[in-house]
């Protein structure tokens, strides 16, 4: 009988990329029944009746939907996982250190403080796990191309819309990542926790290099000026004598243990970027129009 992998989450998107990622290996994947959120009780029943072998927990869609009944709803799913011996990954965020940026890149030892509204959910969140043996929690820094709180959703619209206020950091940085890099991780994961790995606490999953907010701009301005036929100025750059950002908080977060434990070769962030920038602009109507103009694609 095959393994069988539930996918907790609030997050349709990202489940859609784990399920598509799991759908070629020998594992059953079931997703949470969003009708028994609100009924703690049937949702005990639903997890027994369903068993699952594994857990994978993400976060809601957009980091502001980490609220106290997303809190509730993990905090059962954790105390299923203690009762019955089932190991549970959750994903989590480099928000968890607050809003404050860190010159000094964080580890995995790097005790999270964070004093923010979000910042301390995600503390709470994390907490919940703290008794808990079998489990894994994977923080993330930014993620390049989810529909919301991603890199692209924060840079795209401004650049296209030519917004003169849009600024970006040389000296903020980060390690970005595709949701696709982090779905392949969870579900290697998943697999050798599944085959006995008794690989447990927190890991940091990011790219293999780290770029800046003004790197990251420079890039998109260049892929659409080159493929999309537009004009693009490069936003105003923040140097290092100016305080000025565009992301909140440290997500030049890093850690050795996704490679040493795991065996994840961590990519780096340019490696299929315009690919995820046309994947971006066929998923958001209000731009897709632009993949009309695309220059590859005329030749």
């Amino acid at each position: 009988m095959a393994f069988k992998i539930l996918s907790w989450c609030p997050n349709r998107e990202l489940e859609v990329v784990l399920s598509a990622t799991l759908e070629d290996l020998p594992y059953e994947i079931v997703v949470q029944d969003d009708a028994l959120a609100s009924n703690p009780t049937a949702k005990e029943q639903w997890l027994e009746s369903v068993r699952p072998n594994a857990i994978i927990s993400l976060l809601p869609s957009t980091l502001a939907d980490i609220d106290d009944a997303y809190l509730e709803q993990v905090s059962q799913v954790v105390a299923y996982c203690a009762v019955n011996n089932v190991p549970i990954i959750q994903v989590s965020s480099y928000r968890v250190f607050g809003e404050g940026y860190s010159v000094t890149a964080l580890q995995e030892d790097a005790e999270p403080g964070a004093q923010d509204e979000l910042g301390v959910r995600l503390n709470k969140l994390e907490a919940l796990y703290a008794n808990l043996s079998q489990k894994i929690i994977v923080r993330t820094g930014w993620l390049l191309n989810s529909a919301v709180d991603s890199v692209f959703a924060q840079l795209i619209p401004p650049l296209l819309e030519r917004d003169s206020k849009l600024v970006v950091s040389d000296h903020h940085f980060g390690c970005p990542l595709p949701k696709e890099f982090l779905a392949k991780a969870l579900v290697a994961m998943s697999q050798q926790i599944l085959c006995g790995a008794e690989n447990w606490g927190v890991f940091h999953l990011h790219s293999a290099d780290s770029c800046s907010e003004a790197e990251l701009g420079d890039q998109l301005v260049r892929v659409f000026n080159a493929d999309y036929q537009q004009d693009l100025q490069l936003p105003t750059v923040a140097s290092k004598d100016d305080s000025r950002y565009h992301f909140v908080g440290s997500a030049n977060i890093l850690g050795r243990r996704c490679t040493d434990n795991f065996g994840i070769q961590l990519p780096t962030w340019r490696k299929g970027f315009k690919n995820l920038v046309a994947q971006w602009l066929k998923s958001n109507a209000q731009y897709s129009h632009l993949l009309d103009l695309k220059t590859s694609d005329k030749k």
